[in-house]
């Protein structure tokens, strides 16, 4: 596997087939993502292996509880279907983390929620002590749902 980095840590990933040697890929880039910087890829096949480009995260993540899911999807939809994110539910709420690629959080949050920032682990609490119900491209994902 060869793992290039450029443009303040972003990366470029070219994996060989003989390297995936009949793993998933999207298990190998999760791997990657455990013990790397980045939160999202743009995955490209082919029948040599395949290539990975890889966004860097600036910040820790930005988190917005909601109490509701009608309130998470309505901001959900004034976001950029590009924003990394992940929607999660803890403690009875909704939970919306945006990884920006800059320092400032996206200014439709404010319009919903308080966004705080969090420790950059916060997304593994989730998963271990509520439920991550989508992502990284929570976003995209709600709207081709909910929207058509």
């Amino acid at each position: 596997m060869e793992i290039s980095s450029f443009d303040g840590g972003n990366s470029f990933i070219h994996i060989p087939r003989e390297e995936l040697d009949g793993r998933d890929l999207a298990d190998v880039l999760r791997e990657l993502t455990e013990t790397g910087d980045c939160a999202y890829y743009d995955v490209f096949e082919n029948p040599d292996g395949a290539i990975a480009f890889g966004r860097a995260l600036r910040s820790s993540p930005i988190v917005c509880a909601f109490a509701d899911f009608e309130g998470a999807l309505t901001a959900m939809r004034r976001l950029s279907d590009d924003t990394v994110s992940f929607l999660g539910t803890l403690g009875g709420r909704y939970l919306l983390f945006v990884y920006p690629f800059d320092a400032e959080p996206p200014i439709a949050l404010c319009e919903f929620a308080s966004p705080s920032y969090a420790h950059p682990n916060i997304l593994r609490h989730v998963a271990e002590h509520g439920r991550v119900l989508c992502g990284p491209d929570a976003v995209r994902e709600m709207k081709r749902v909910f929207e058509g």
